[in-house]
């Protein structure tokens, strides 16, 4: 069996960095992870630890390995990048694995393959996990050839096309420099630097080997930094299956503090080492508090046994963040050991100190000091003269007097420029029962603990004004209260029990609109918190957030109970960064209180230092909804036949995405069960629905495949037209069937193609509307292949390629206006309102002062037909249509031709719609 499955996988997938990730989940009498997904340094080491897993006995619980496989893929991977799950089976279950099976399909998109060699009882079961032809049956194990399996990769291959051009794992774009010292020798950090200690918290560890971990950390955090406060500041993040921060960067007024802040911090509970959460918690704090020119280290404390896979957030830190990672392995066996070098990097083995067990870490705290010191480097290679250092006061290790410099009293305020801001605090609270009651008072108590604590010195410049709504309308309105009063006007706010519908937040916000315009005070910094149960409204809430945002300046910011089950939220909020939500609402609130204040302070500091600017960009406003670059907008229904309808819709995005039509002749019937088609984005331009039954009037929507899967945004979905045929029906007049031509491409200076979405809402005044956009670099010819050693017109050798020259680059191209570079040649393009001289393509004219050469063109050509000898009209006869040609000789010796058959389709519109 796993010499197939090893087999299968080399012959079959590339398995280099960045493609192909896999991971190994065992089932028996229980389930086991031999390998998480994607940890592993190479193929070789995959195919090695694959042959070193051992089976488990007893019975086949499925189920556990279908739930572990649910969970490992939870934790560790992408959203966005197609999913598999490959179940190889001797025999029948033994448990229940219908609901694993179900959520692995809902949840995740997962795509089921089952391999088995069982029984035939063993073999009824395939049906339920999933459908036939995504089932292999070999009669044994011994000698299969992994071809058996060549079905199942060419299937994936199908329902996964293109996928290494298309989209491969997130890698870091530009580098960070990572400072690494020269292997000195010291064991003090005495130059700026933020430090953040990640401690495992889990059930790798008892009560007591956790408190004996904490006290090392306080004396290695005692002896081994300059605690002053523009020189070494310190985090302290603790984690388990949850994540908690008991020492934010840099929080904390003295050394004192810091220390009593580590000793103090409490075990979370004993579930399951996910060291994925501690990093990205580091991460966080790396960004919400983190110094420019500091040095930036992490110190993981763990065993290495840990669930799912954090190389990718380790190599994010270390490549994106320039951070230095070190880990303290405790009693690691040689599995653990090589999951904790591969967290800190393969070429950094020094980086990693090894200890037999958690009450070792303080007697080889000089060790761990000296490794990280001798490690890592400062910025700045000179100290700021100013500075005074733990060096310079001797050797004691701090005293109980205060300290007369604080962090804390460096900031001033919540965000890091030292600035204290007046603000203007609008809260909207939805309170439907689409969320439990625990977490919806959990939330407001977390809103309450963030304005005591992060905003306690500004209190005295801050109003809040709350309203709350249900489905039907606004309820309560309290208005100009202060930052004291919040705790007391929070508290009376209950949900509605018996409403179950979803709120109408447009209404919400229009009101809460209203209400600030009533007692604003100038020069405070609006922010809108938008409090909702599972991010639904039962009105359309996107136009009263871009009416709040865009007329009246509100920030908006969106605290979702559960988890979003749209994207309203990220729309009406701006970016998906802005919508807050944790799994765990229980957890301490440091995590939700840096997220808050990271994103108020991105909307504060941007107020205070952006400078007015003259754009150089045109915000052009989408017809009838929100055209997002993913969804559907703008529907057209035409009837062809009596049984026969085209639909097309606008694409607003350059990649191949997948959309399903649903369509109807019976609204009664739930919308999840309509009839569908699938399409792409090339099939918006019109395609058909064919063999209708006649004589009914068809309900037809357009959703991005994605938001189908999702029941809530199927449901809520408006994006819809209605359309009769009959007997009598057929296609209109002027009717003419969509054949796209090839991509509109554009290349810059590089030769490379230039990829943009065609519905940007900021978008660049003289490009050109495309309508066929690439979807990718390979569409768009602007390098070539030379063909002995010569190239197409339009294109310069170099290399043995053909590059496409760039004639905007010298004088514009002879533009008046803008200049397109296209493969091969180019084109003057011209603003809105503006368009090119229909006698000068290099000139751009008012648009409504070329109407008038337009006429007058047109008024030559007539007159030509009937005084001009050298002119003639031309008939062809296509079909039952009759197509007419104009042919003029000018004067001076010139022929110019106009074919009406030829005129493309939108000016010949525009010509009906002006005579």
């Amino acid at each position: 069996m796993k010499e197939l499955i090893k087999n299968f996988l080399t012959e079959h997938f590339n398995l280099r960095k960045h493609q192909v990730r896999v991971g190994l989940v065992k089932y028996g009498d229980g389930s086991e992870i031999p390998i998480s997904l994607g940890d592993y340094d190479n193929e070789d080491d995959l195919v090695h630890r694959i042959s070193e897993s051992r089976r488990l006995k007893g019975r086949a619980q499925l189920g556990a390995g279908l739930r572990e496989a649910l969970d490992e893929l939870s934790i560790s991977g992408v959203d966005g990048v197609p999913q598999i799950v490959l179940v190889v089976k001797n025999g029948k279950a033994s448990d229940d694995y219908s609901s694993a099976v179900k959520s692995l399909k809902s949840e995740r998109n997962v795509t089921i393959f089952v391999v088995d060699s069982g029984d035939d009882e063993s073999q009824d079961q395939n049906s339920e996990l999933t459908d036939a032809d995504k089932i292999v049956v070999i009669p044994q194990w011994r000698g299969a050839d992994s071809e058996v399996l060549g079905p199942i990769a060419d299937y994936i291959c199908k329902i996964v096309p293109n996928v290494e051009s298309a989209r491969t794992w997130p890698t870091p774009r530009t580098k960070a420099t990572t400072l690494a010292g020269s292997r000195r020798s010291c064991s003090t950090i005495d130059y700026e630097s933020d430090v953040i200690i990640v401690l495992d918290s889990s059930e790798n560890f008892t009560p007591d080997e956790f408190d004996s971990m904490k006290d090392a950390v306080a004396s290695i955090v005692d002896t081994g930094f300059d605690l002053a406060p523009d020189v070494s500041k310190i985090g302290f993040v603790i984690y388990s299956d949850k994540v908690a921060v008991p020492v934010a960067l840099g929080h904390y007024e003295d050394k004192i503090e810091l220390l009593e802040k580590i000793v103090d911090a409490e075990k979370i509970n004993d579930g399951v080492a996910i060291a994925l959460y501690g990093l990205n918690a580091a991460r966080q704090q790396f960004q919400l508090h983190g110094r420019e020119n500091a040095t930036k280290i992490v110190l993981l404390i763990t065993n290495g046994k840990n669930r799912g896979n954090a190389a990718a957030a380790a190599e994010d830190l270390r490549d994106m963040y320039g951070v230095q990672l070190f880990a303290v392995a405790v009693g690691s066996n040689p599995d653990e050991l090589a999951t904790i070098k591969r967290l800190v990097g393969n070429a950094n083995p020094d980086n990693v100190i090894e200890v037999a067990q958690s009450t070792e870490i303080d007697d080889n705290a000089v060790g761990i000091l000296k490794a990280v010191c001798g490690n890592t480097a400062p910025k700045n290679s000179e100290m700021p003269a100013h500075l005074t250092t733990k060096r310079d006061l001797g050797s004691q290790k701090y005293t109980t007097a205060p300290m007369l410099r604080t962090t804390r009293a460096v900031s001033g305020g919540l965000c890091n420029d030292g600035i204290r801001r007046p603000y203007h605090i609008n809260i909207l609270v939805d309170i439907t029962s689409r969320a439990s009651s625990e977490e919806f008072e959990r939330v407001l108590d977390h809103l309450v603990n963030f304005f005591n604590d992060r905003l306690r010195d500004e209190q005295h410049m801050i109003t809040i004004n709350i309203i709350t709504v249900n489905s039907e309308k606004v309820q309560k309105i309290s208005n100009s209260l202060r930052v004291d009063q919040l705790a007391d006007e929070l508290n009376t706010i209950k949900q509605q029990a018996e409403d179950s519908v979803s709120p109408k937040l447009g209404a919400g916000i229009d009101a809460l609109v209203e209400l600030s315009r009533e007692n604003y005070i100038n020069g405070a910094v609006k922010l809108m918190i938008i409090v909702s149960s599972d991010g639904t409204s039962s009105d359309d809430a996107l136009p009263a957030s871009e009416y709040a945002n865009g007329d009246f300046q509100h920030n908006i910011i969106a605290i979702s109970v559960r988890k979003p089950a749209t994207d309203l939220l990220s729309k009406v909020a701006g970016l998906p960064t802005r919508v807050i939500h944790l799994d765990q609402w229980s957890a301490p609130n440091e995590l939700f209180d840096s997220w808050i204040a990271y994103i108020t302070c991105d909307y504060a500091t941007a107020s205070t230092t952006r400078k007015s600017t003259t754009p150089k960009m045109t915000t052009l406003l989408p017809f009838g909804r929100d055209a997002s670059k993913e969804d559907a907008t703008n529907i057209e229904l035409i009837p062809l036949s009596p049984s026969s309808i085209s639909v097309s819709w606008t694409c607003c995005t350059n990649n191949k995405s997948n959309y399903t039509i649903l369509y109807t002749h019976d609204t009664s019937i739930p919308k999840k069960k309509w009839l569908r088609k699938e399409a792409t984005c090339r099939d918006s331009f019109g395609t058909h629905l064919d063999n209708l039954p006649s004589d009914h009037t068809y309900t037809i929507c357009v959703m991005t495949t994605e938001r189908v899967e999702n029941s809530t945004a199927l449901a809520i979905d408006k994006n819809c037209d209605r359309i009769h045929i009959d007997l009598n029906t057929t296609a209109p007049e002027n009717y003419v069937k969509p054949s796209p031509t090839s991509c509109n491409c554009q290349c810059s200076s590089e030769g490379k193609a230039v990829l943009r979405a065609t519905c940007e809402m900021v978008i660049d005044t003289n490009r050109p509307i495309a309508t066929l956009p690439p979807a990718t670099v390979d569409e768009c010819p602007c390098k070539v292949k030379a063909h002995g050693g010569r190239c197409p017109k339009g294109y310069i050798a170099k290399d043995g390629q053909c590059y496409d020259i760039d004639e905007c680059a010298t004088n514009n191209g002879q533009c008046s206006e803008g200049c397109v570079n296209t493969p091969g040649a180019y084109y003057c393009a011209c603003p809105h309102g503006m368009m090119r001289d229909p006698l000068d393509p290099f000139n751009c004219v008012n648009t409504a002062n070329s109407f008038d050469k337009i006429a007058a063109l047109l008024a030559n050509y007539l007159e030509a037909n009937t005084k001009n000898k050298d002119s003639e009209v031309t008939s062809e006869k296509s079909g039952g249509r009759v197509n007419y040609k104009a042919t003029i000789k000018s004067a001076d010796d010139k022929t110019i031709t106009f074919e009406w058959s030829h005129v493309p389709e939108v000016v010949r519109r525009a010509f009906k719609w002006l005579f």
